[in-house]
Parts: structure tokens; C-alpha cells; sequence
């Protein structure tokens, strides 16, 4: 995708930041605050009814898009990188999620979108 390249400085620059990507399961969607709950954020794949709660020690990082605009309500539509859990069932679970890592974008939303 245009503007998604990587630049990197050094040849050890570029097998860090390549071995970071693998040790991550990036999901695209919108976040907003968890309420009172400041040490997670809630996550959206595709619309503002279904939010799923993410605690942040689950984070690894993330990458703003933009924003989405629903209704009277905006919030950010970001690439969330997560760490990769160790469990069987985590692994099963975020091996399943890179699966559909790049389905959501701006026009699978179900609402308006400014990027």
C-alpha cells in the first residue's frame, strides 16, 4: 500500500524492526477510552456497536490512520499491534486474527471516514 514503506538506517535496523513485525499481530480498526479503565482502550474492527476491551499490557504498539466519524462521535482508526501471547490458545487465537489482519479499512466501516 502506498505510504506503508519502511525505512530503515542500518542493516541491524532493518532485522530489528523486521523481527518487531513478526512478533506482532497487527489489526486494523477504530479505538476509543475505556471509561474509567485507564490502563486499557476498547477496539472496533468494523462498526461502533461492538467494542471489545484491550487491556494495554496486550499492546505493543500502534499506528494512526485518521479518524472516523460516526454520528456526533469521532475516534481514531489506528493499525494496533499486538504482542504475541504464549499460550496454545492465545497463539491459536492470534494466529486466527492475522488472518483477517488488513480487512478493515475506510470503506468497511460503518460509518463515515476522513482521513
Amino acid at each position: 500500500m502506498a505510504g506503508d514503506s519502511i525505512e530503515f538506517t542500518s542493516t541491524f535496523d532493518m532485522f530489528t524492526q523486521l523481527r518487531q513485525m513478526h512478533d506482532t499481530v497487527a489489526v486494523v480498526g477504530m479505538i476509543k477510552p475505556a471509561g474509567s479503565d485507564f490502563d486499557s482502550i476498547h477496539f472496533s474492527l468494523h462498526d461502533r456497536e461492538h467494542w471489545v476491551p484491550v487491556p494495554g499490557s496486550l499492546i505493543d504498539r500502534y499506528q494512526p490512520l485518521g479518524k472516523v466519524r460516526c454520528g456526533d462521535h469521532e475516534y481514531d482508526f489506528v493499525r494496533l499491534h499486538l504482542k504475541r501471547p504464549n499460550d496454545d490458545a492465545g497463539v491459536a487465537l492470534a494466529n486466527l486474527l492475522s488472518l483477517d489482519h488488513g480487512s478493515a479499512n475506510w470503506t468497511s466501516l460503518s460509518c463515515a471516514t476522513t482521513p
